[in-house]
């Protein structure tokens, strides 16, 4: 059931039911339904629909439209922090990258 929509992964399929009991109730159909719905909220593959759904477990308990709209804010929310990650990042090196540079002209 569970385990071979989330990639086969047993673990996986162990920590969302244990997290949340309720996905139990749910069928298969409509995991898969929900999971897909996920994967096109995301634009991505059924793979990354899965790493969200394990680090959610709750958002297989909502009905469709709603998973829908709450998977795009996710997405948009994470799409944002790893923007924000990446400009955070990128400042130091852009930094130490100048200051090289004026130490070897103060050198030369």
């Amino acid at each position: 059931g569970l385990a071979s929509l989330l990639g086969g992964d047993q673990l996986l399929a162990a920590s969302v039911v244990l997290r949340q009991p309720t996905v139990m109730s749910i069928s298969t159909d409509l995991l898969t339904q929900k999971l897909s719905a996920v994967g096109k909220a995301l634009g991505t593959g059924q793979q990354h629909a899965c790493q969200v759904v394990s680090s959610n477990p709750a958002l297989l308990t909502l009905s469709l439209g709603t998973l829908e709209r709450k998977v795009a804010a996710l997405d948009a929310a994470v799409a944002a922090a790893v923007a924000l990650a990446a400009a955070a990042s990128a400042q130091p090196a852009l930094e130490g990258k100048e200051g090289r540079d004026m130490s070897s002209d103060g050198s030369g």
